[in-house]
């Protein structure tokens, strides 16, 4: 009998496409249901798809009742400079730049550890392709969020306002990934 991890993290494939865009409207429908404001989706199945091809999507399974399920999802595209840094601060940070966005843990699966797993382990992943950050941002009002992605190893960079609330906007740098090896548990 071969052993079979409890989990694993790939690259999305034009497959999983429809599995992505139902995520996001199950999370949608979870974060309403206790009444955030937080937009996620529904998803649009050409950005999906556009993501998946461009190798910019990926997929985290668990292993349960002797198969691997789909848990979650994540998109990570270049980053354009939305956050206005100045030269001088692009600069300093190495040229390749990414933008992660849409991390989506299936609700029923939520609050056990699933994502910082399969965030610890993309930035793993994308840390082989060679230096360069990833940014992200989200409701700088959300402390349970902030403290999510400070866990995982992202660095608070500044708030800046976005209509009438704040963004939080984070940068985690992809060399870091070589300090500490990434937890395959969860905690």
């Amino acid at each position: 009998m071969s052993y079979s991890p409890p989990h694993q993290t790939r690259l999305a494939s034009k497959y999983d496409a429809g599995w992505i865009i139902g995520l996001s409207d199950r999370v949608q429908t979870n974060l309403a249901q206790k009444g955030s404001e937080q937009v996620i989706g529904p998803l649009a199945l050409q950005n999906v798809e556009s993501s998946v091809r461009n190798g910019h999507c990926f997929i985290f399974e668990h292993w349960r009742h002797d198969a691997m399920t789909k848990v979650g999802s994540v998109m990570i595209v270049e980053y354009s400079n939305n956050y206005r840094f100045s030269e001088e601060e692009m600069s300093e940070m190495p040229a390749k730049k990414w933008f992660l966005h849409s991390l989506m843990i299936e609700p029923e699966f939520q609050g056990h550890g699933f994502g910082k797993v399969f965030l610890r382990k993309v930035l793993k992943m994308m840390g082989q392709e060679g230096e360069g950050v990833v940014l992200l941002d989200c409701f700088a009002g959300n402390e349970k969020l902030i403290e999510f992605y400070s866990s995982v190893g992202f660095v608070l960079l500044r708030a800046v306002p976005e209509e009438d609330y704040m963004v939080a906007v984070f940068m985690y740098n992809l060399k870091w990934n070589n300090r500490d090896e990434v937890r395959e548990t969860t905690e």
